[in-house]
């Protein structure tokens, strides 16, 4: 004979797949580049032009020049729009889970230049504990080696990333006889999200 379902007894089932189902979600969400992003940095400069090459070869040699140990350079190609559109080269220079995606490009009459700091992808493994609400990040701050000294060192390579940066920018201006950026025009825009809800 049929027997009705209980609703009671079906609570544990619900609960466990709305579990599942933000799990899923949270990791999806958090493989995306442009939800990985901490901050940007962009400027435009007037009557200014050098090749994408160079100036990506002269944030390599100046970054390269500080010795910081690991630090590690690469040309991605990301797409402009959708997966259909075309690619656009950046620089990718890391450290560790600290990746730059430098873009370079001529723009009506001067050049662009921008950079982004993104959070790198950690391995599957981490990003499918780290997707489990609430105890994810427990689970994993035994294994982290998220310290003090790890902070600090991340800082340190920040700094000579966005010195260096800059440094290149600087002499782009003298050579070209163009206006400097201010102290605020240098400071980066924090991130928190760029990924709609």
């Amino acid at each position: 004979m049929f027997r009705g379902y209980n609703f009671l007894e079906m609570i544990p089932g619900f609960l466990f797949i709305i579990f599942l189902i933000i799990s899923i979600y949270r990791f999806v969400r958090k493989a995306s580049i442009l939800n990985r992003i901490m901050s940007n940095w962009n400027g435009w400069l007037a009557h200014g032009s050098v090749s994408q090459e160079e100036f990506y070869d002269r944030v390599i040699n100046e970054v390269d020049d500080h010795q910081f140990s690991g630090v590690k350079f690469s040309t991605q190609f990301l797409h402009r729009g959708s997966i259909f559109s075309e690619k656009i080269k950046y620089l990718k220079v890391k450290w560790k889970l600290q990746e730059y995606y430098v873009c370079a490009a001529p723009c009506g009459n001067g050049f662009y230049m921008s950079y982004w700091l993104i959070e790198g992808k950690r391995n599957i493994l981490v990003r499918l504990i780290l997707a489990i609400p609430f105890i994810g990040a427990i689970i994993l701050a035994p294994f982290g080696g998220n310290s003090l000294n790890y902070q600090d060192t991340a800082m340190m390579f920040n700094s000579l990333f966005t010195t260096s940066f800059m440094k290149v920018v600087d002499e782009m201006t003298n050579e070209k006889g163009v206006r400097s950026f201010s102290e605020l025009e240098r400071k980066p825009e924090e991130i928190t999200n760029l990924m709609p809800a």
